[in-house]
């Protein structure tokens, strides 16, 4: 099959991604999650090189911390090769010796039907061209009662709604664009069950900084999957702001959703269409973790918002999914713990 992950891809992964706060936030939860499950034994489904090299962003790193075997599938066979993570700079050191796994297509996994106990597809599935296909192939391979855990896009760039504005400015390398409404029911029509008291979202607080993208001033601009993002002046602010927010993330979900109540006042505005009072009540929230650089820089993002520049119909398409009234939506990203039953 042809794809585009090319070294460069690889290397941008390696120097961005699992760099960042949110991967390793996203894969400690991961651990958290199966070892409370009591699972043995994992494979990552797109692993990329997540397998190979030895930082605290490597699902491997995580899940090996807690006494559980990591194996990986990705279209890639270099993705599996300690040679090629060093010719992209990785330092012998960080590289694992070796790693289990199989090349292989989340579309067409290779491995024999109920013969997997768990199974992890994190911010992968929204790039497969056929996601019910993916989602029947992850039914298969699981044993009866096998688990797995899937991540997908809610508020990220506000890809799920489709906004046009967002769309004209920037690539995107997602293939599946859906509500998390239309990735439950994704889910359930491929007959796994979706475990509501395990799944939750991830990153609330920094996923609804995205609502500041309805303004299209704050959106960067990004023509290709490997080209930078180029921000001017009030996306270089929402960026800066972002960054601080999405540093707590980990901290602020687990406050939230252990006190649901802060949750409401945030639900309240967003049906509401009040943006700017939405994101004044998070900035509340976390004003005790701003230092004064920080803190002056989301008062001049709050100070920049003007209510008639936001884009009304893709705030239309928010509210909408906002009356659900499910914690899910509110963030970066939802993960779903779902079971083979």
């Amino acid at each position: 099959m042809e794809h585009e992950y090319t070294s460069g891809y690889a290397k941008k992964y390696i120097e961005k991604t699992l760099t960042s706060p949110y991967t390793t936030y996203k894969n400690q939860l991961i651990a958290t999650i199966l070892k409370t499950l009591q699972v043995s034994c994992v494979w990552d489904l797109g692993g990329n090189v997540s397998g190979l090299i030895r930082q605290p962003g490597s699902l491997r790193v995580q899940l090996e911390s807690r006494g559980i075997d990591y194996r990986s599938v990705d279209l890639v066979p270099e993705y599996f090769s300690g040679a090629f993570a060093q010719s992209l700079g990785v330092n012998s050191a960080s590289i694992f010796p070796s790693i289990f796994g199989a090349v292989g297509d989340l579309q067409a996994l290779p491995m024999a039907s109920n013969s997997l106990e768990s199974v992890v597809s994190a911010d992968v599935i929204e790039h497969v061209p056929n996601p019910s296909r993916a989602m029947s192939e992850i039914k298969r391979v699981l044993q009866p009662n096998g688990v797995a855990i899937i991540i997908v896009p809610s508020l990220y760039k506000l890809d799920a709604i489709h906004a046009t504005h967002v769309e004209k400015k920037r690539y995107s390398s997602h293939k599946n664009k859906l509500t998390f409404l239309e990735w439950m029911d994704l889910i359930e029509k491929n007959g796994l069950t979706i475990d509501s008291k395990q799944s939750r979202p991830i990153g609330i607080l920094s996923g609804l900084l995205y609502l500041a993208w309805l303004d299209s001033r704050f959106v960067p601009r990004k023509d290709s999957e490997l080209t930078d993002e180029v921000f001017f002046s009030e996306a270089k602010l929402f960026r800066q702001v972002k960054k601080a927010v999405s540093s707590f993330d980990s901290e602020t979900d687990n406050y939230l959703l252990e006190n649901p109540t802060k949750i409401q006042p945030l639900m309240a505005l967003l049906k509401t269409g009040n943006i700017k009072e939405l994101l004044s009540g998070v900035k509340q929230i976390v004003a005790d973790r701003l230092n004064q650089e920080q803190t002056a820089q989301f008062d001049e993002l709050l100070q920049t918002i003007e209510s008639k520049k936001l884009e009304l119909e893709s705030l239309s398409k928010i509210q909408e999914l906002a009356q659900n009234n499910s914690n899910l939506f509110l963030g970066n990203s939802v993960l779903f713990v779902v079971k083979n039953t």
